[in-house]
């Protein structure tokens, strides 16, 4: 007899469960990365959403209700998240404040009075500007050394940057400048321009962010922008944009109870058909004893 196919065979068995190892490992290494690939769009700012829509993490609110992760409308003039822009904005902040330390180590290792807070450094880009008779001239790029400052609320540590506006002088292309000095008139006009050309929310928020950072310097300036804000709600523009985002929340919220009521139904139909088919079962099985009873006494009698 051959011992040969025998040995042939188990070669093989042991063959196939190492491929079958290390296609596994394959697999699972090909998920990993896939997994990571998704979660890196997500924290992109939702590339995995269609243009125009964002996605907004899952959170959990006040009374308890989860709300699950998904695409959203974006409200920012330029479609993506605000959230992922600032992290950039501040990472190349944080980097030019290194290098401001390191070209003025003198200043940089001053300690501030009371009252006075430190200003980091920072560096001028180059820029295209004009003289009074209207000769055009470029100014160089420079460096400005860290130096102390008075801090506004008079206290000597900085507290906590909970507002940042990244894009900057956004309104001043449409007239808005000076607004204390303007009208009324002529602020609304210059808004009325600003919310055709771009999102009314994202002015409307902008104004709002602008008045908190200048509530403790000027007064005057916080009131002003405040009721331009709260004129901006009025608007049709304002209006029209946030009925529309409450009559799409409305459809997913029906859609959503939609499914839920399906499911349960579904449930409540699967869990009715098994009662039936266990019913059923009985009563078959009944059957069966009594036509075996009624089998048995027939015979019986016919032996007597």
């Amino acid at each position: 007899m051959n011992y040969n196919i025998f040995l042939k065979a188990g070669g093989s068995k042991k063959s196939s469960k190492k491929m079958s190892k290390k296609q596994s490992k394959i697999s699972k290494k090909s998920s990993k990365s896939s997994s990571k690939k998704v979660s890196k769009k997500i924290s992109k700012g939702g590339s995995s959403c269609p243009s125009g829509q964002i996605m907004r993490k899952g959170y959990t609110t006040k009374t308890g209700k989860k709300v699950s992760s998904g695409c959203i409308v974006a409200q920012s003039n330029s479609g993506e998240k605000t959230s992922n822009k600032v992290i950039e904005f501040f990472k190349k902040q944080s980097r030019m404040h290194q290098l401001a330390r390191q070209k003025f180590p003198k200043q940089s290792s001053k300690k501030c009075p009371k009252g006075y807070i430190m200003r980091e450094g920072y560096k001028r880009d180059s820029y295209k500007s004009h003289s009074k008779t209207g000769k055009k001239t470029s100014v160089k790029s420079s460096w400005t050394a860290p130096s102390c400052i008075k801090s506004v609320t008079g206290k000597s540590k900085k507290g906590s940057k909970l507002i940042t506006i990244i894009d900057k002088d956004v309104l001043g292309k449409y007239g808005y400048n000076n607004i204390t000095a303007m009208s009324q008139t002529e602020r609304h006009k210059a808004l009325r321009k600003a919310i055709k050309a771009n999102k009314p929310l994202s002015i409307y928020r902008r104004l709002i962010a602008i008045a908190t950072l200048n509530k403790n310097k000027d007064a005057k300036l916080y009131r002003t922008l405040r009721d331009d804000a709260a004129w901006i709600k009025t608007q049709t523009e304002y209006i029209i944009k946030s009925a529309s985002k409450k009559s799409s929340k409305k459809a997913s919220s029906k859609k959503t109870s939609k499914k839920a009521s399906s499911k349960k139904s579904s449930k409540k139909k699967k869990s009715s058909t098994k009662k039936t088919s266990k019913v059923g079962g009985g009563k078959k099985g009944s059957k069966k004893v009594s036509k075996k009873g009624s089998k048995a006494k027939s015979k019986r009698t016919s032996r007597k």
